[in-house]
């Protein structure tokens, strides 16, 4: 039988074996800071305004408005399921809205997973709660465990979220009980579910119940942290208040809250770089000519989607606003240090990443089982764009950069 563990045990074994540790470096081993004359400081200043009022703060909302809308359309279809056997009902109109409202949240999710400062970061972030993690836990994720969760029947509990590791709640579980398109588990032959046939007993009818009823619980999860995020970084929430004026709180100055953007923007590299685009098409940590199973939303089919979405909202950070004449943004505060060249470049990489990913045909799984370098010219757009996060950029506005980071070769 599973023992669960506390939330925090399991944030601190995943951080440790799975995800990525951003360790900024120490702007005073260095010399380096971005604090520079009054007048620039003055824009870095509004930058962080900007990126409160225009970015964090609209981006939480909307996520929480669609993660509320998932957490009703989950609730309806786990009833329209629960009665159907009894009534002969059709849930095809409530399964529809579902994978709709499922759409519309994660696209709000992977514009969120750009911000993960403050309550969402990690143990590298300044005050990280891992709330990220309780929303989405991609890329450690373990559908076995869920599939031992149906059959333990325990997800109703008061205490589910608080008791299991993330990789059995999150997106990414919904995303498999919810697209899952077998009615078999996903757990070897050898674990008790399947030896003593545990699995077996509860027919395709009840397996089809509780993954519907286990998508209401952890869609209601989602929108509770969603709002929670959504109430830090709303106007006057704390963290809305921290990055506005960061010597009020733990960030301490301005230079140390700008190196916390940057190590949020290198979700960039680390993440839709390096994990969404090298693994999956074999450049990088893949032994094989293509690595399927690294591949993000294999269950829904959206990794292009996601990928597209997390270049969207780095463009939005670096205007710090929804489009260039909107807040005061890193292009802005470049053009004040004579690099307008450089903000240029790296909107226009930017774009052409974009680009790229459109251009791939399907999915990503579609596009690599026709092809093995259906993602090279992706991943080579999107490295044009990250040799510049990781050198003129930092180095112009005298950021530092993460540490892990920086000892990537491309």
């Amino acid at each position: 039988m599973f023992n669960p563990m506390t939330r925090r045990s399991l944030h601190l074994t995943l951080a440790a074996a799975v995800l990525v540790v951003w360790a900024c470096n120490d702007p005073g081993s260095t010399g380096e800071s971005s604090e520079g004359t009054p007048e620039l400081d003055a824009i870095a200043g509004e930058v962080l305004v900007s990126l409160a009022d225009n970015v964090f703060a609209p981006t939480h909302a909307r996520l929480s408005e669609r993660a509320d809308a998932l957490s009703s359309a989950a609730a309806t279809h786990a009833a329209a399921v629960a009665a159907a056997g009894a009534e002969g009902a059709d849930t095809e109109a409530s399964r529809q809205a579902l994978e709709a409202a499922y759409a519309d949240a994660a696209r709000a999710l992977e514009a969120v997973e750009l911000l993960q400062l403050g309550p969402a970061a990690g143990s590298s972030g300044v005050e990280g709660e891992f709330l990220r993690d309780e929303l989405y836990s991609w890329p450690a994720v373990n559908t076995c465990r869920i599939d031992q969760e149906l059959v333990a029947g325990e997800y109703d509990a008061a205490d589910f979220t608080e008791t299991r590791l993330v990789n059995v709640y999150g997106f990414d579980a919904l995303e498999y009980v919810l697209f899952g398109d077998s009615v078999d588990n996903t757990c070897p032959p050898q674990l008790p579910i399947n030896v003593n046939g545990d699995w077996t007993a509860l027919g395709e009818a009840e397996v089809q119940v509780r993954r519907a009823a286990y998508a209401a619980v952890v869609a209601s999860a989602i929108a509770g942290v969603a709002d929670e995020l959504e109430a830090t970084w709303a106007e006057g929430g704390t963290w809305h208040g921290y990055l506005s004026d960061p010597n009020s709180g733990p960030l301490g100055s301005t230079s140390a809250a700008m190196d916390e953007v940057l190590r949020a923007m290198f979700y960039i590299d680390t993440s839709v770089k390096d994990a969404k685009l090298a693994q999956p098409a074999g450049i990088k940590d893949c032994s094989a000519e293509v690595c399927l199973d690294a591949v993000e939303s294999v269950w829904a089919g959206l990794s292009k989607e996601h990928a597209v979405a997390n270049l969207e909202a780095f463009r939005e950070l670096f205007w710090a606003g929804p489009s260039a004449d909107e807040g005061i943004g890193f292009d802005d505060w470049l053009g004040e240090v004579g690099e307008g060249a450089l903000a240029d470049e790296m909107l226009a990489d930017t774009a052409a990443a974009i680009a790229a990913l459109q251009a791939v045909e399907g999915s990503f799984v579609e596009a690599l089982t026709d092809r093995g370098d259906a993602l090279d010219a992706s991943h080579a757009a999107v490295v044009e764009l990250t040799d510049d996060l990781k050198g003129d950029f930092p180095t112009v506005l005298m950021l530092n950069i993460p540490t892990e980071a920086a000892g990537d070769a491309d």
